[in-house]
């Protein structure tokens, strides 16, 4: 149990966001030595209708985003969405693969006593 609320939690963190004394998190790295054509990308995206799923992983095989080692990157769907949101393209409205599928629903587990 936390002794602080969610939303002085939440104030806080930007606080020391804008003051400096925390850096936001970046998971995908430097943008800046890309290696797949970006440009392409956003104008496949931006072909896209707002009902339509996208799977932002398969997107990141398709245009082989890789890591330091050469290898397709694991977070490949991370690079692609976040590249594309500093490009301008709104990638909220569209729709994630499995997402909306309604509540999922889970084989019960059955114990069997001893």
């Amino acid at each position: 149990m936390s002794l602080e609320s969610k939303d002085s939690a939440k104030r806080r963190h930007e606080m020391q966001l804008q003051s400096g004394t925390k850096k936001p998190k970046n998971h995908i790295g430097n943008l800046h030595n890309v290696s797949w054509d970006d440009e392409v990308l956003a104008a496949e995206v931006n072909a896209k209708s707002s009902d339509e799923v996208v799977n932002w992983n398969e997107l990141a095989r398709k245009y082989n985003i890789t890591d330091k080692s050469s290898e397709i990157a694991n977070n490949g769907g991370q690079i692609v969405k976040e590249s594309l949101r500093k490009k301008g393209v709104d990638v909220d409205c569209l729709k994630m693969k499995g997402c909306d599928n309604g509540p999922r629903i889970r084989k019960k587990r059955r114990l069997t006593g001893g």
